[in-house]
């Protein structure tokens, strides 16, 4: 799976975690920072392809 898809999915469980709060299978902090990590990555993948 390509890091963009995993992000999308990362927003997606997001999402449904808030809509469903009694239901959260994992915590919002948890999905934030490897939220915050994949766009950290392919940031920095943008700027070494474009070198």
């Amino acid at each position: 799976m390509n890091k963009q898809k995993a992000l999308e999915k990362l927003k997606k469980s997001k999402r449904e975690a808030l809509a469903n709060s009694s239901e959260i299978k994992v915590g919002r902090l948890e999905l934030n920072e490897a939220m915050k990590a994949l766009r950290t990555i392919i940031a920095l993948e943008n700027v070494i392809n474009n070198k």
